[in-house]
């Protein structure tokens, strides 16, 4: 929903998640219809520990693919692999 909001431009290849603490993620524009930024888990409030107030939710993708404590959503024209293939941080 959040993408269709910003109306992309026809140029953008990629998706970026980034947390508060700047860690950051990239993925392929045509994958943000199945990704989620979750507030709540099994009916409760997520924990501080597991993302509060924020976390992104990629089905199909490895734990470090899920972004805590996002702060921002952002489109972009790089690719998604324009990124290292695990985190750094």
């Amino acid at each position: 929903d959040l993408l269709s909001e910003a109306e992309p431009h026809p140029d953008a290849r990629s998706v970026r998640i980034t947390a508060v603490t700047g860690y950051h993620r990239r993925y392929p524009i045509e994958d943000a219809g199945s990704m989620m930024l979750a507030t709540r888990v099994g009916g409760r409030e997520l924990s501080p520990g597991h993302g509060y107030p924020v976390r992104l939710v990629v089905p199909g993708r490895r734990g470090y693919d899920w972004v805590k404590w996002v702060r921002s959503v952002s489109i972009d024209e790089r690719p998604h692999w324009w990124q290292p293939p695990l985190p750094l941080r």
